[in-house]
């Protein structure tokens, strides 16, 4: 089945993004989990749920040259993935892998750092939409949270870095689930507005590592008329990285 796409853009018209018209469309969360992972040259970076893109695309603006390798189960997903790549011209550094967390299609591949957008739903605690993309991102499936995190642990290289964006509300799930094998986790949260609660919360930690967590005091997204405050807005539309 061909999906039906239009195009949008990110930071200003620089990168290009194609996104189906119903169904599952990438949102801030793309941006910020891109603007809180921190590669080097050289390295490469794996996405986990890459869906269209945007994050990654995000992530390979911001650095010209890392390697990125992206997995989906959702795989009429990525001949659209592929068209964004290629309207960047961008190619050369990426690779994608159909599948899911079970086929472990990525076998083989070591990576210095993983990011990831697990759908934010328990099993059972969500309607299905009518669209099935759309459905499968956001609720649990045929993966766990703790089974994202086991294939994030598994194909990262010694102290390699995992880069999460999550609901707030399951934060004490996975700060256990990562106790077991990742230390020097570091949490940043998302506020919607200064003095709400936090909403969303971009966790960082790393491979074989026991440093102490760290709490950072997070970005405030949006002002009291409900544009984006300057320092969000920096990221959002700029591309500019998280700094902590």
């Amino acid at each position: 089945m061909t999906l039906e796409t239009e195009h949008t853009t990110l930071f200003e018209g620089k990168v290009t993004v194609w996104q189906p018209i119903q169904g599952y469309r990438f949102a801030l969360d793309s941006v910020v989990l891109a603007a809180f992972t921190h590669p080097k040259e050289g390295q490469t970076v794996l996405e986990l749920g890459i869906g269209t893109g945007a994050a990654s695309l995000a992530l390979a603006f911001q650095y010209p040259d890392i390697s990125i390798h992206g997995v989906d189960i959702q795989t009429d997903i990525l001949p659209i993935t592929q068209k964004n790549i290629e309207e960047n011209a961008w190619s050369e550094r990426f690779k994608l892998f159909g599948g899911n967390l079970m086929n472990r299609l990525v076998e083989g591949h070591f990576y210095d750092h993983v990011m990831m957008n697990p759908p934010f739903f328990e099993q059972h605690t969500y309607t299905n939409s009518p669209h099935e993309h759309k459905t499968l991102s956001h609720g649990e499936r045929e993966g766990a949270l703790k089974d994202w995190v086991f294939e994030a642990h598994r194909v990262l290289k010694s102290r390699g870095y995992l880069t999460i964006i999550h609901t707030s509300r399951r934060l004490d799930e996975i700060l256990t689930i990562l106790s077991v094998n990742f230390g020097s986790i570091e949490v940043f949260p998302l506020w919607p507005k200064a003095g709400q609660p936090s909403k969303r919360v971009l966790i960082r930690a790393r491979k074989g590592v026991k440093s102490p967590l760290v709490l950072y005091p997070g970005l405030v997204l949006h002002q009291d008329d409900g544009t984006f405050t300057k320092e969000a807005a920096s990221i959002i539309h700029k591309g500019n990285k998280i700094r902590t």
